[in-house]
């Protein structure tokens, strides 16, 4: 029963569905560099907390050299942040349409060149929602109460 509504659904609905359009390949490129980022500041972090907890235990055991390793792994880290978000510009900045969008966002207070990008990534250079109330509910911005 369960298979003869699912294929019901499908034969009545095939009208409104649409094929998946893969973005293109800038858009694909920047969700690389972003997830990429998002990984290094996950890492850089997770240094920085060892390096204070390091520095403490520092005032009773000899720690120096284990400081200097950590310290020299998160300027490597923080650079390889910089480096990509440099790529993740530059590809913003090929692109016309990107750019606009890009130059469009960037121009409202408060929000910068990372978050930004995260919206184009996001939204498909806005185009995967038709208004903007579909859109503000993907970012939880619009709340509903939860009902069962």
């Amino acid at each position: 029963m369960d298979a003869y509504r699912i294929a019901d659904y499908i034969i009545t609905t095939n009208h409104k569905l649409s094929p998946f359009k893969l973005p293109c390949e800038s858009l694909r490129k920047l969700k690389a560099l972003m997830t990429a980022r998002e990984r290094y500041v996950k890492m850089s972090v997770q240094i920085q907390n060892s390096l204070k907890a390091e520095m403490i235990l520092s005032e009773k055991v000899a720690l120096k050299q284990l400081l200097k390793i950590e310290q020299k792994q998160l300027k490597s880290i923080k650079n390889t942040i910089q480096d990509l978000e440099k790529q993740m510009m530059e590809i913003v900045k090929s692109s016309q349409d990107l750019n606009s969008t890009y130059t469009k966002i960037s121009s409202v207070i408060g929000v910068g060149a990372i978050t930004s990008i995260k919206c184009i990534i996001e939204t498909n250079n806005f185009t995967r929602f038709t208004d903007a109330r579909k859109f503000n509910c993907h970012c939880g911005l619009a709340p509903f109460p939860y009902l069962s």
